[in-house]
């Protein structure tokens, strides 16, 4: 009980962050993500991303759209290694298939599943194009 209401109130603090933020489960599926992350990912409803696999979801495939295998990805093998990428330059895929460019970090965090992560990113699409 006392995990739950923890996960609740940090989830409720997560909502009202400006900075596009999702949480993944030991798994890699997400197990949250705020306002900000739906909007810049091209999701209308959090019920959209629980429980789907994040790379298959937003990272499967590099910007020329070829496959991005899960086993070359640095935010599958941070999480799985328990490590903090920090500042990190890539591109996510959004829900119609378009490419955003990013800045991410991502550190590990405790939920009562496992180790998962917590991912901070930023649209840096306007600052490339300047």
């Amino acid at each position: 009980m006392v995990h739950r209401r923890a996960l609740r109130e940090r989830e409720a603090i997560l909502a009202t962050v400006g900075q596009p933020v999702w949480v993944t489960d030991a798994s890699g599926r997400f197990h949250y993500a705020n306002p900000a992350a739906l909007a810049t990912l091209g999701f209308s409803e959090l019920s959209e991303l629980v429980g789907q696999p994040a790379h298959d979801t937003v990272h499967y495939k590099y910007p020329d759209g070829s496959p991005f295998p899960e086993e070359d990805c640095p935010l599958v093998q941070a999480r799985k290694a328990g490590e903090t990428l920090q500042d990190a330059e890539d591109w996510l895929v959004r829900k119609d298939g378009s490419i955003v460019r990013v800045t991410y970090s991502s550190a590990p965090f405790e939920l009562p599943d496992g180790l998962g992560s917590v991912t901070a990113f930023t649209d840096v699409e306007e600052r490339r194009r300047a």
